[in-house]
């Protein structure tokens, strides 16, 4: 039988790590094959009630991937730095986040790496600019990284401007940038045409080895078919003209 990994969040709090020893432990006596394991450091009170208890340890795991037939998803850091200053509640009981040190961000967002055998995609999900993508540009392939661009309105920094989507895109090593949610919100509606200007200006100088290309609501990119396109364009039509004798008086009107 394979082998089962049992874990809980990628920070385990206490209740995380014995509850992974727990039902791991239980699944061996129903016959399974299991291993408790920990994404990350257990904290210190963790380490005290499992030396109490005398209870071994869990397995370390650094890295988790999920596979889909031949589909992988490699889970990565975020750097949303929104998320972690948006609470729960808007009203007057908001948590008063002042002062505090966030320590919980793999718990609010991720990237993700989808590889498939066409070619590897990355989402940067909500993702600020961060310089640690030339990391994932390191580690990984990358040929199509997705980048949350917008205009920020004053006093706000939640979506990436036009030049930090292109040092993204040069930072992930990737063949094609695509900009998203420009469109999504009013109060950050941005025009793509703006990193297309921007990466002509600057392509050449820097050796940008990427080009962005430009969606459209409905639209459809497949690669690496489309690698080489710039812009989607909705279907044009009439591919049929032509193919019977137009119906009308003289070909002249035509």
């Amino acid at each position: 039988m394979d082998k089962i990994y049992i874990f809980g969040h990628r920070n385990p709090d206490t209740d995380s790590v014995c509850a992974a020893i727990s039902l791991s432990y239980l699944k061996n006596k129903m016959g399974y094959n299991t291993i408790p394991v920990v994404l990350s450091s257990i904290n210190l009170e963790s380490k005290y009630a499992l030396n109490y208890f005398n209870v071994k340890e869990p397995v370390f795991f650094n890295d988790v991937k999920i596979k889909i037939k031949d589909i992988e998803i490699v889970v990565l850091d975020s750097f949303d730095r929104t998320c972690i200053t948006t609470t729960d509640s808007q009203g007057a009981d908001r948590e008063d986040l002042r002062g505090k040190c966030p320590t919980d961000m793999d718990d609010k967002a991720v990237n993700y790496l989808v590889k498939t055998p066409g070619g590897n995609i990355y989402h940067s999900g909500d993702s600020h600019y961060s310089i640690y993508y030339a990391k994932h540009g390191k580690d990984y392939d990358i040929d199509v990284a997705f980048g949350s661009y917008g205009e920020n309105p004053v006093g706000m920094q939640d979506k990436m401007t036009s030049v930090d989507i292109l040092r993204m895109a040069e930072a992930l090593r990737t063949d094609v940038v695509i900009p998203i949610h420009y469109d999504v919100w009013t109060n950050f509606k941005a025009d793509p045409k703006e990193i297309e200007l921007l990466y002509n200006y600057k392509k050449d100088v820097l050796d940008y080895k990427f080009h962005p290309f430009i969606w459209d609501v409905g639209g459809k990119y497949v690669y690496p078919t489309d690698k080489a396109k710039r812009q989607y364009h909705y279907r044009r039509g009439f591919e049929d003209c032509f193919e019977e004798e137009p119906n009308v008086p003289y070909r002249s009107v035509l």
